[in-house]
């Protein structure tokens, strides 16, 4: 069932998203065993393309999971609040007119609602 963003089995793990995470590790180093794993390439410049891509690929899909599962945690905290609280007045607010160039297509709850459609949770 999911919570905050988060798959949790029956048994109390999130597993799926964590196992998910960790695997881009390994997906990254299986595109660059070529690389890794040649003697052309010197040892301490395998070790530069690991640090650089192969941990970087697993940090930033940690960092994106923790922060998405903040902001379904945010969200959820919000539509509980009651009526005419300001967080909540805020959260309703929509400007009038036409975004400006370089503005985000989707505004945060339209992101939010995509990301809440991606993992099956319902408002």
């Amino acid at each position: 069932m999911p919570i905050l963003g988060v798959r949790i089995t029956k048994n109390g793990n999130h597993e799926p998203e964590t196992n998910d995470i960790i695997n881009r590790g390994p997906a990254a180093v299986t595109k660059l065993n070529s690389i890794l794993w040649g003697r052309d390439v010197a040892p301490k410049t395998k070790t530069h393309i690991y640090h650089a891509i192969v941990k970087s690929a697993i940090i930033y899909a940690a960092e994106t999971w923790c922060l998405k599962a903040i902001q379904l945690q945010w969200y959820g905290h919000d539509q509980r609040m009651e009526e005419g609280r300001l967080p909540k007045e805020v959260m309703k607010w929509s400007p009038r007119g036409k975004r400006k160039r370089g503005r985000p297509k989707l505004t945060w709850v339209e992101g939010i609602r995509g990301l809440m459609g991606e993992k099956g949770l319902m408002e």
